[in-house]
Formats: structure tokens, C-alpha cells, sequence
């Protein structure tokens, strides 16, 4: 759903549909899935502008057109006041995901600043990357690695299968 434009009235809503959509399919969408019922359905194809595939050279193609349709409603849409707050939305998983790219953006300013990579030993080691390291101590110490499956005799190096 796009946002009204300044002096469309309430009672209209604009969408951006498949090309494949029609005036029934969004009538039927709004209404079974929002119950929501529309007086008028009008539709319109907006044709994209030539370009070129390279920045100043290349073929000329047009993108792929646009389609989108207004519906008229019977009670008028109000858009929902913005939240005041995000702190529903911040979960443990999205903090670590901003810290992490904060930290990325750092070390990539620094890089672009300076013009020099730093040395591993400079950097702080991730979490990750100590659990690899100590997952590989351990398989060197007590050897082997399985994944608790029965391997096929085929594929066995007992088998006297010829490669």
C-alpha cells in the first residue's frame, strides 16, 4: 500500500499489484482477507523509462512496467500513528546485530583513515572464532570426527572398494 498523496481524499487507498492482477482478484483480496468491502476498483500501468544496461554505454532497455490500482472504500483508511517507542522490537538478537555492525563500520573507517590493515594480534578475537579454535584443540587431542551416522559399506575403506 503507497501513501496517500496530499489532496486524495481518505476514502482512497493505492496499491502496487502483479501485472497479473485484476480488478475482481483485489475486490475479492480486500474483501475475504480484511473484510473489507470497495465501491471502485481503477487500475493503471505505469511504463518505466529507457535505460542503459552500462552507466554511458550498452544496450537501451526498458524495465519491466509498474502496475498499480486505487480503490475507493466505503469507510475512509486512517494510517496509524507512528510508535513511540522500539523497545518491542529490540530483541537480544537485533543488539548484537547492531553492536556487530558498529564494529564493522569502525574497523572499516579505520582502514579507510589510516590505509592500513591491522595486524591479527591487534584486532579482538570474536566469539566465534575462539569457539572454532577450541573446537579444533579438541579434535586434534581426542582425534577423529563423526557425525554418529553408519557409513554406507560402499563407501567404506574396508570394503575394498576400487576408486
Amino acid at each position: 500500500m503507497l501513501r496517500p498523496q496530499e489532496n486524495e481524499s481518505p476514502t482512497f487507498a493505492t496499491f502496487i499489484v502483479p501485472l497479473n492482477f485484476n480488478k475482481f482478484d483485489m475486490r475479492d483480496y480486500l474483501l475475504h482477507l480484511y473484510n473489507t468491502p470497495v465501491l471502485a476498483v481503477r487500475s493503471h500501468i505505469r511504463q518505466s523509462k529507457p535505460r542503459l544496461t552500462e552507466k554511458f554505454t550498452g544496450r537501451i532497455v526498458r524495465p519491466a512496467p509498474v502496475k498499480t490500482m486505487k480503490v475507493q472504500l466505503v469507510q475512509p483508511f486512517v494510517w496509524p500513528a507512528m510508535p513511540t517507542s522500539t523497545e518491542p522490537w529490540r530483541t537480544q538478537h537485533s543488539v548484537r546485530l547492531h553492536d556487530r555492525q558498529n564494529e564493522a563500520e569502525k574497523y572499516q573507517d579505520y582502514v579507510k583513515d589510516t590505509g592500513r590493515i591491522p595486524l591479527r594480534d591487534t584486532v579482538k578475537e570474536l566469539d566465534n572464532r575462539k569457539t572454532l579454535k577450541a573446537e579444533a584443540q579438541r579434535l586434534l587431542k581426542k582425534g577423529g570426527w563423526t557425525n554418529k551416522r553408519p557409513i554406507d559399506i560402499r563407501f567404506s575403506e574396508k570394503s575394498g572398494a576400487k576408486s
